[in-house]
């Protein structure tokens, strides 16, 4: 009893002794997380602050004061394809859409295994044996009329034609699924180009969500994760990888639309579009966003600038996902997706009233309410040919558009044997600030009409686009800013920072600085370039040059995010630009930057949301720009870019070799001469050679006679010259 009594008193004292350490290392843990906090302070709510002349959020467009949306999306779309897109009008997907994809993953784990169900059975032949996908896709039990579409063409007053395409039903619960769409032959693209041989003139197009009767969804519940419009092939999940090493068509990732998860604004969409007055300031301490960002779903409905149009001239072809982001086991949601464009026929010259081939490029694009009917008269000198044009012109005819080009700054990205890290995204970690940039060179020479950001709201913070070198800007090694790979963050501590504030700082400095040594050399090279130009008249240069200008920011964007029952939504960005005139070579840099991330899940993650200690990242900026060609013509491009402006990655009949080399790199590489990827391509231009398949045949002969010539001998040996004994058992394995 008294040793028991004994163990008891050892056993409270142990517990209190425990007790006690228990609360100090609590207490210390709650001490140096405060530390943390205090050392990395997170930077006050963005603000559009990095351009002295920038006054507010003008969606990057420094010449247009309309905002790139319509508010017609439920009178001119809606209402006029109610019928065409209903349910009774649809009809099995694979028989009504070319190359029809739809797939559907459970989660994020079945996505990164391709592990999921084909809804189109009818077309699971389509895969490429030597593809991603297709290998782990349930088709066989999946009814064959399940997946149904249907088509609509709705002429507006204006003279221009909506032309909708929707595919559904898909039935989600949330959980953050995947849905997987694409086809080919966008909204009947051949046989518009059949009619109309000069191309057509894209002028605005939606893409969302939406119900059984045309009305809109968003984000919640559904996320459109990505919806990429390119060239035909454009089902990206069909192309043969493998195949394309080898001489077969790649799949170009160029970009003529495309539409993102934050894409979305702020607001209700039948609440009042927002005005210029608007975004005269940032905002406030309280509400850093209000009012600059709303609009709702109307961004959905997406226009060009005004007085241009996307000139179509080949087929299209369409790859996304989009997920239902609620919490898991939510109600089923019956949705359909719906993507449609308002396009005008590229018509001759003398189609068009009152045109010629010299104001063809001036007219800018009517609203429809300020449309005014053609003329009817002719003038006496036309020919009866023009004449009977004039007679088979549509009531009204839009006023010719001016081509305008798209081009996707791509970031550079991790990559592995996940489907997820396909589409190129950096690792950003949630619990430090960080900084993320490129750098490359312009590839045309234009005028910045639009430039507008895709990145994911909840780990970014603001991004700024700079005219600049990364040495101008302090982006080296000695400051430690330059990662080990180009799809790598920063950590801002790590650099001697103490947090992005002091980080941005320094980089606007190293700005500035580079901007004043640029003045103060500014008038020896222009007097140099005069020269240049009296001794070489036939190569003189008249086209802006970023000489002219010096280093400079053109474009800040930053975050934005609406709080709806509890959970952070991702929203557009505003973003301001200033005018810009860019030449082919010229480089430019942008810089990223990342928050620590506070709020906690979100409401797919279910009962207990948590932070992820990594979240994926984008920070990519699209462009639309003139480059005032004659003839004109729209250019439609992607480039992935590096630390390195000279590093950069547009080779589409190469982007798979460069996949291959990204593989054996984790991501993409900033050594395209690595011996590695020297050997690769060597490899492969020796298989791609016309002379491999003859060239193999002779090398099998010969190895083949050189076998049986060095069986013979070695038998020879065994037998010490006894060619009949050798002989009886040469003859004795070949009748065996």
């Amino acid at each position: 009893l008294g040793l028991s009594r004994k163990m008891l008193q050892i056993n409270a004292r142990m517990i209190r002794v425990t007790l006690v350490v228990v609360f100090l290392a609590v207490a210390y843990s709650a001490i140096e997380q405060s530390k943390e906090q205090t050392g990395s302070i997170q930077s006050p709510p963005a603000r559009l602050d990095a351009i002295d002349t920038c006054s507010g959020d003008n969606w990057g467009m420094p010449h247009q004061t309309r905002k790139p949306y319509r508010t017609t999306y439920t009178t001119d779309l809606q209402s006029a394809c109610m019928a065409a897109l209903s349910k009774d009008n649809m009809k099995p997907m694979a028989h009504i859409l070319e190359n029809a994809t739809v797939n559907h993953y459970l989660n994020n784990k079945d996505f990164d295994k391709f592990v999921g169900v084909d809804l189109v059975p009818d077309n699971h032949h389509l895969y490429e044996p030597g593809g991603f996908w297709g290998h782990n896709l349930e088709y066989k039990h999946v009814r064959r009329d399940y997946m149904r579409a249907a088509n609509c063409e709705a002429e507006q007053p204006d003279g221009s034609t909506w032309t909708a395409t929707r595919i559904g039903p898909f039935r989600t619960t949330g959980g953050y699924d995947w849905s997987q769409v694409g086809w080919d032959n966008l909204w009947d693209m051949r046989n518009k180009l059949l009619k109309h041989p000069h191309g057509i003139y894209v002028l605005e197009q939606f893409s969302g969500a939406v119900t059984a009767d045309g009305t809109r969804l968003g984000n919640p519940p559904i996320h459109i994760h990505h919806i990429h419009v390119g060239p035909s092939p454009g089902v990206r999940q069909r192309a043969d990888a493998t195949g394309c090493l080898f001489g077969k068509a790649c799949y170009d990732p160029s970009r003529i639309f495309e539409h993102h998860g934050d894409y979305q604004c702020s607001g209700v969409p039948d609440g009042p579009q927002p005005t210029l007055s608007d975004s005269s300031a940032p905002g406030s301490t309280a509400s850093p966003h209000k009012g600059i960002t709303s609009g709702g779903l109307e961004c959905f409905t997406e226009s060009v600038p005004d007085g241009y149009g996307k000139l179509l001239t080949r087929p299209l072809g369409l790859e996304g996902d989009i997920n239902d982001i609620r919490a898991p086991n939510s109600t089923v949601l019956e949705w359909y997706y719906q993507l449609a464009a308002r396009w005008v026929p590229k018509l001759d010259c003398s189609e068009y009233p009152l045109a010629t081939d010299d104001d063809e490029t001036d007219t800018d694009v009517a609203e429809p309410s300020q449309t005014k009917e053609p003329a009817t008269s002719v003038p006496e000198d036309s020919n009866k040919k023009n004449k009977k044009k004039k007679a088979k012109l549509p009531s009204a005819v839009h006023p010719r558009p001016k081509a305008m080009s798209f081009h996707n700054f791509a970031g550079p990205g991790y990559l592995d044997e996940k489907q997820s890290s396909l589409v190129f995204n950096h690792q950003v970690p949630t619990d430090v600030e960080s900084v993320f940039w490129y750098s490359g060179r312009m590839h045309h020479s234009g005028t910045l009409l639009r430039l507008k950001q895709h990145a994911h709201n909840i780990i970014y913070k603001e991004s700024i686009f700079f005219a600049a070198t990364p040495a101008q800007l302090g982006l080296t090694k000695e400051n430690k800013l330059m990662p080990t790979h180009p799809y790598q963050v920063v950590r801002t501590k790590e650099a001697g920072f103490a947090n992005n504030v002091e980080l941005k700082k320094f980089i606007l400095e190293r700005l500035k600085k580079s901007h004043d040594n640029f003045d103060a050399h500014s008038a020896t090279r222009r007097s140099l370039r005069t020269a240049h130009n009296a001794s070489n008249t036939e190569h003189a240069t008249t086209a802006p040059h970023v000489d002219d200008h010096g280093p400079r920011a053109i474009c800040q964007a930053i975050n934005s995010f609406e709080h709806i029952d509890g959970y952070m939504y991702d929203r557009r960005e505003p973003t301001c630009c200033v005018p810009w005139e860019f030449t082919k070579g010229e480089i430019f840099t942008v810089v990223g930057f990342n928050k620590i991330v506070t709020e906690k899940g979100a409401a797919y993650q279910g009962a207990h949301p948590y932070i992820a200690p990594i979240i994926v990242g984008h920070i990519n900026w699209w462009i639309s720009y003139d480059t005032h060609e004659v003839p004109e013509k729209s250019h439609f491009s992607l480039i992935q870019y590096t630390n390195n402006p000279d590093v950069q990655f547009e080779d589409f009949a190469n982007m798979h070799e460069d996949k291959l080399m990204f593989l054996l790199n984790g991501g993409t590489s900033l050594d395209p001469e690595s011996t590695q990827y020297k050997m690769f391509r060597h490899a492969v231009y020796v298989y791609q050679h016309p002379l491999v398949v003859p060239l193999f045949v002779v090398f099998c002969v010969l190895s083949v006679r050189i076998i049986l010539y060095l069986r013979k001998a070695c038998l020879f040996v065994m037998y010490e010259g006894n060619e009949a004994e050798m002989m009886g058992l040469t003859v004795h394995h070949a009748q065996d």
